[in-house]
């Protein structure tokens, strides 16, 4: 992502296939390491769907052909969109422009998720955590409100 002013929305990815869920490492402003989906600030004028895109293309060299939303949640100010992708292709290597992100793996599901457990902020893993949860209990959508995990319907 472009070097610009703090963005108050962001996106990110949960790409599944056959071998897990991706993640990337990051490096943060102090220098700590935490794992967690791709994804990052939402450049203005961009749709949260082509900052998604965008994001997961610069920092893991994926092309996202097809997503839907998962859910939507905040950290702190920044409202953040992730979206589902089962659809996706290697184009390149990964370009990171920030220059952040410091390995991207693909791990089976439980594993992936301790690990960004481990790493990431709870804003980030919590989130994830209850989406995971959902999926497994059959709810279809959700919205994870800063304090509390709401469902939302069955459709």
């Amino acid at each position: 992502m472009a070097s610009h002013a703090p963005s108050s929305r962001a996106a990110a990815a949960l790409l599944i296939d056959r071998g897990g869920l991706w993640i990337v490492e990051n490096r943060g402003p102090r220098g700590e390491r935490y794992w967690t989906p791709p994804g990052g600030s939402v450049d203005a004028g961009e749709s949260f769907e082509a900052g998604m895109v965008r994001e997961v293309r610069e920092e893991t060299g994926l092309m996202i052909r097809d997503a839907e939303l998962a859910f939507v949640h905040r950290v702190g100010a920044v409202r953040v969109q992730t979206y589902l992708a089962h659809d996706f292709a290697r184009v390149g290597p990964p370009d990171d422009p920030d220059g952040v992100i410091v390995d991207v793996r693909r791990l089976p599901i439980e594993a992936a998720l301790r690990l960004v457990r481990a790493t990431a902020p709870r804003a980030i893993s919590r989130p994830l955590d209850a989406w995971f949860a959902a999926e497994t209990l059959g709810f279809e959508r959700f919205t994870v409100a800063p304090s509390i995990t709401r469902h939302v319907g069955l459709s």
